[in-house]
């Protein structure tokens, strides 16, 4: 955690230096430094709310508000949004099975399940490795050990986890690409996993 941290920290106090000691003197250069330390900070301020997020989830302080949600009409609405969101970067499609398509409700928290789905569309954006990715949520039923219980598939065309990765992708702070840098702190997954275990589902 203090090494994700302190990376946009590093960067944050680097252009602060060089503010002050007038190695960014032109405007140009300026408001080009500037813009990175409002990346930055914005990045920073992303990921101390998962951490938050997370840490929150796993103490189980913060109990979900359980409430009948209709699965189906939920993500397909939910795939709609996400579409004109990420409008020319995502596109994402629902399908439900016939028989999926007949559940009337679930129990389930609509704010966290709605966090769940915008995390796993903002994965797919960040590490597709395409200017334009596809995402498709599918909903069918299965025989769990409780009796016939929902299940929801996400899949996209990225490139997919590295060889072996996939055991290790819900680990906090896991990265697929521990070698190049970005926006993700691997917190995204980890915070997927535990929304559903919070809600008692299984991922």
């Amino acid at each position: 955690m203090s090494h994700e941290i302190r990376t946009p920290l590093t960067a944050i106090r680097g252009y602060i230096e060089g503010l002050s000691d007038g190695t960014a003197a032109t405007p140009e250069k300026r408001e080009r430094y500037l813009s990175v330390l409002r990346d930055q900070a914005g990045r920073l301020e992303r990921m101390i709310d998962g951490i938050f997020l997370l840490s929150t989830l796993e103490s189980g302080e913060d109990r979900p508000e359980l409430r009948d949600v209709d699965l189906a009409a939920f993500l397909a609405s939910g795939a709609e949004e996400l579409s004109l969101v990420h409008e020319g970067k995502l596109r994402v499609s629902f399908v439900a099975s016939p028989q999926a398509g007949g559940v009337a409700s679930v129990r389930a928290d609509p704010f966290r399940l709605r966090r769940l789905v915008e995390n796993l569309a903002a994965n797919v954006v960040a590490h597709s490795g395409r200017e334009s990715a596809t995402m498709v949520i599918r909903l069918d039923l299965a025989q769990g050990d409780g009796g016939r219980e929902a299940r929801i598939e996400f899949a996209d065309d990225g490139r997919g986890f590295p060889e072996g990765f996939a055991d290790r992708a819900f680990e906090r702070f896991r990265r697929g690409d521990q070698a190049r840098s970005g926006e993700g702190a691997g917190l995204g997954l980890s915070i997927v996993r535990e929304i559903v275990l919070s809600m008692g589902g299984s991922a």
